[in-house]
């Protein structure tokens, strides 16, 4: 095993880890992965294994069309939406999507199935998805194909951009440059779409009081020039403290 593929499966177990205490899966489904370079092949969770209980040997080696290349400690398979998705996007995408997380997060995905589905510049942490979330805005059932996988990675390239795709009455996909990049805005969307949920139900027939649009560029811009720092930052917190809780 190579010095990067160690250390992105120590990566990747804490981002699952991280998503299970925040409640952003749904028991042993979604799925998130992280390419390993010089390869045509991701690292992933098989299907069926609890993210709370995951381990570094837990995760499997995939190439892009799912021939495993180094099955995980428990023998299973990824699910065929991982390989789907994720391999097409990490293909397609390259180093922008080093990381891809996919997820049915509650509050992204309530907001994906309304009518009003767009993210409104409510609170500071909207203002991190001012300009950078695709709209995916169609449903064709289970990704269990590559068709449909290439239409999720190539609805990116419609925007340079684009972090987060919002996909109809799915969820959400999170792409990163590193591992800390898509641990950031997978935890940071689900805030800023329970902010704006949150306010629809306080008050729902009143109309949302929304920022002025250059307040929420200066914010877009300042998170923007300082990701690294605070992806970082969010890791290493992260990994410390499931170290000191023994998670």
């Amino acid at each position: 095993m190579s010095s990067e593929e160690a250390l992105l499966r120590k990566q990747l177990r804490v981002a699952y880890k991280m998503c299970h205490k925040e409640g952003l899966n749904e028991g042993v489904d979604n799925h998130l992965s992280v390419a390993v370079d010089g390869t045509e092949a991701l690292l992933t969770l098989p299907h069926g294994v609890m993210w709370a209980d995951v381990e570094e040997e837990d995760f499997a080696l995939v190439d892009y069309d799912g021939n495993i290349l180094k099955q995980g400690k428990h023998n299973k398979r990824p699910d065929i939406s991982a390989v789907c998705i994720h391999g097409m996007v990490h293909k397609l995408l390259g180093k922008r999507a080093k990381a891809v997380f996919h997820t049915h997060q509650y509050y992204a995905t309530l907001l994906a199935c309304h009518s009003e589905y767009k993210v409104k510049q409510v609170h500071q942490n909207s203002c991190r998805y001012l300009k950078n979330v695709v709209y995916y805005r169609e449903f064709n059932g289970i990704v269990d194909n590559k068709q449909e996988g290439s239409r999720i990675a190539r609805a990116f390239l419609e925007n340079p951009e684009a972090i987060v795709q919002q996909m109809l009455h799915h969820g959400v996909t999170v792409i990163g440059r590193t591992v800390a990049e898509a641990m950031e805005d997978t935890y940071f969307f689900e805030k800023a779409c329970k902010m704006q949920v949150g306010l629809h139900q306080m008050a729902p027939h009143r109309p949302l009081l929304e920022m002025h649009e250059k307040s929420a560029l200066k914010v877009y811009e300042y998170q923007l020039k300082d990701k690294t720092r605070t992806s970082t930052n969010l890791y290493d917190a992260w990994e410390e403290h499931i170290i000191k809780a023994k998670l």
